[in-house]
């Protein structure tokens, strides 16, 4: 409620802080109203929502009713398969109470749907921006002893759920929104006077919500992050930010000793809370920073992907986020097999990878998966009229390996434009929607650029998947062919089709060859594999190397040990009691047939 309102000057004091001279005016053109000390702008149907406690749709409604204008309002969609949990009972005294411990009134319980369950537990709905029922989670109206063994939150029995936002239903896309990482502190902000906040719905290790709600996040101008003043809220923060975009992301930095938003209402009232909200902290220029800010890096702690091989892995540490590594071989040196492979083993450890094939199409890159990720055991081999062997996966074993990695490769589709530029637009939604780790471009000669020369052009399309890697912290690998004229002769950076400089460009390059047996650069105790695997710069180490491994034409995969030929991949349940006999005691092949070569 305005106290003092003059209809004169259309003023009045402040609802949203505590004043004593009129500072809150309404704006007749628009129909909003702002105070020009703390602020806080407001809008109609705002105002019907906060003064009737009414949700966004339920407003829009009546603002239609009051104006006498007939709307026909779409009915919203219900998915037949989709159990929809039930509606709990209204507020008792306990849940009441226990709110008010935490300086929660009653009225804010009620305007944001607060229910309780009758068995001394606080209820929250969880409904979409269409009022739609589609998550109820609950919370024992009490505090909660560390080590007792009781939940803390739990879904309710029976019911699907869903990862929308609390109080969804109750924001409008004309105001910033703020984003809590727990119901009370929505509740807390609400209590606090802005009302335009949300609370997500799997702590700050869940960032669902957002492929989830992504076109409705898309509607806010701004939004301000609240994560909890702890390790995992302040990574939620970070990682939000990147997928929801840093040019309109600002991040509430809360006190010492302060770790939430309750905790700052509880102990230091509404009004430091509001002054937290106002005063949120834009996000960094990102291509600025001060340089004694940054801590010194540690590889061991770096995050990335590992390629699933060894000793490449112990030569490599990881594939670093942020860093771009070109790969190169000859015709049929083992390119695809490495890339799969890599693939694979990103899909396995819970990543989800992005694919761009030019030369490969959909189905084939499906097929060149599959076999890695079947293995030797569940690849069965045949033989043409011809006398040609061939190889095909075991097809439930497909169907298996379809359901348990559904959703973590993404591919680029067939026939798209190749121009660097929609490459990088379709990367971007990827990242943020999916939060996808590893980008696989194969191959540079296929991208295009718009520049006719064709060194300017490549240089143009490097210095891009770069800038890429680096702004939204993912893994790139950029395929590249040979020179014609490195047939024969020891591969270096000058040996990478195009322009040297893109040796140079990159965080690393590796090189696949076929070890022949009059290959007098390759180490003694590698030529009796079948192909070398070689590091010809890497910025993160500092050094180079050679690593040899075996290649099992069943399966495409490489190893170097028992272990990798019969890795068995977490979409295969089964235990197996005997090993697979390793092929190379003695230097024979005794496993079936293992051709040489990729």
């Amino acid at each position: 409620m305005v106290q003092q309102w003059n209809p004169q000057s259309m003023k009045g004091l402040c609802p949203f802080h505590k004043e004593s001279h009129p500072s809150f005016s309404f704006n007749r053109k628009d129909y909003t109203a702002r105070c020009f000390s703390c602020g806080q702008t407001t809008d109609t149907i705002q105002a019907l929502m906060d003064g009737e406690g009414l949700t966004f749709t339920q407003a829009a409604k009546k603002l239609f009713e009051l104006a006498e204008i007939d709307v026909l309002w779409e009915k919203t969609y219900q998915d037949k398969a989709y159990r929809y949990p039930h509606e709990e009972g209204e507020l008792t005294q306990d849940v009441i109470d226990y709110a008010a411990k935490r300086k929660i009134s009653e009225a804010t319980l009620r305007k944001c749907g607060v229910q309780s369950d009758g068995n001394g537990n606080t209820v929250f709905p969880y409904r979409d921006d269409n009022d739609v029922l589609l998550t109820v989670k609950y919370r024992p109206a009490h505090r909660i002893t560390k080590g007792s063994g009781e939940s803390k939150t739990w879904a309710q029995k029976g019911a699907d759920t869903s990862q929308v936002l609390f109080n969804m239903n109750r924001c409008s896309p004309d105001y910033p929104l703020v984003i809590c990482e727990g119901e009370f502190d929505c509740l807390a902000v609400y209590e606090a006077g802005y009302h335009n906040v949300v609370s997500i719905p799997s702590g700050a290790t869940g960032l669902q919500f957002i492929d989830r709600c992504f076109d409705w996040l898309s509607q806010f101008e701004e939004l301000i992050l609240a994560g909890d003043n702890d390790e995992p809220g302040q990574k939620f923060n970070q990682q939000a930010t990147t997928r929801l975009g840093a040019w309109r992301c600002k991040t509430v930095v809360f006190p010492d000793g302060r770790n939430d938003c309750n905790e700052v209402l509880y102990y230091d009232g509404k009004e430091a809370l509001m002054s937290l909200i106002r005063d949120a902290h834009e996000t960094p220029i990102p291509s600025v920073v001060d340089i004694m800010t940054v801590k010194a890096a540690d590889l061991a702690l770096m995050d990335g992907i590992e390629t699933g091989i060894a000793p490449l892995d112990a030569a490599l540490g990881k594939i670093y986020y942020s860093t771009i590594t070109l790969v190169s071989g000859k015709a049929a040196s083992g390119k695809s097999s490495l890339i799969s492979s890599i693939i694979c083993h990103c899909m396995d450890e819970g990543n989800v990878v992005f694919l761009y094939s030019a030369e490969l199409n959909a189905a084939t890159n499906r097929s060149w998966l599959d076999y890695i990720f079947a293995g030797p055991r569940h690849v069965l081999s045949s033989m043409s009229s011809k006398g040609t062997p061939f190889y095909r996966v075991e097809s439930d074993v497909s169907d298996k390996i379809s359901t348990h990695y559904g959703g973590k490769c993404f591919l680029y589709k067939d026939g798209a434009s190749p121009n660097i530029d929609d490459l990088i637009r379709t990367s971007e939604d990827v990242v943020r929607r999916y939060d996808c780790k590893l980008l696989v471009f194969d191959n540079l000669m296929t991208i295009t650029s718009g520049d006719e020369e064709e060194l300017v052009s490549q240089k143009n399309i490097m210095t891009k998947l770069t800038a890429f890697a680096v702004k939204y912290n993912v893994a790139v690998i950029l395929v590249l062919h040979l020179r014609k004229e490195a047939a024969g002769t020891t591969v270096t950076l000058d040996s990478l089709s195009g322009t040297a400089k893109l040796g140079n460009l990159a965080h690393r390059s590796i090189t696949l060859e076929r070890i022949r047996p009059d290959d007098k650069a390759t180490p003694d105790a590698l030529k009796n594999m079948d192909l070398k695997i070689s590091i010809l710069k890497d910025r993160m180490r500092g050094k180079t190397d050679v690593i040899g491994v075996w290649y099992d034409e069943m399966s495409r995969r490489f190893y170097t040990s028992p272990e990798e030929l019969d890795y068995q991949y977490s979409w295969d349940k089964q235990h197996y009691d005997k090993p697979l006999v390793w092929p190379h005691d003695d230097n024979e092949e005794v496993f079936g047939k293992i051709e040489r070569g990729a």
